[in-house]
C-alpha cells in the first residue's frame, strides 16, 4: 500500500483559526503511521523567526502525543 507511511501537509498562516484544525486532525494521524508537515509561508524574511518559535511549539506538542512532525517555511 503505502511502504513508507502516509505523509500530510497542514498549511499554516499564524492565526489561532488555521491553528484550529490540528485537534480534528489529531485522531487520524495518531490511528495511521503519517507524516505530518507544519508549512508557513512568510510573507518576509524578518517574519521566519517568530514563525519557527511558534511551528516549533506546536511541533512540540504533536510529538508528545506520538504525532511525527515537522516544521517547513
Amino acid at each position: 500500500m503505502y511502504p513508507h507511511g502516509l505523509k500530510i501537509l497542514i498549511p499554516l498562516d499564524g492565526s489561532s483559526t488555521s491553528e484550529a484544525i490540528l485537534p480534528a486532525l489529531k485522531p487520524l494521524i495518531q490511528s495511521r503511521q503519517i507524516t505530518s508537515t507544519l508549512l508557513h509561508i512568510a510573507g518576509s524574511p524578518g517574519e521566519s523567526g517568530s514563525v519557527i518559535i511558534r511551528l516549533e511549539a506546536l511541533r512540540q506538542e504533536l510529538e508528545a502525543q506520538g504525532v511525527s512532525a515537522r516544521v517547513l517555511i
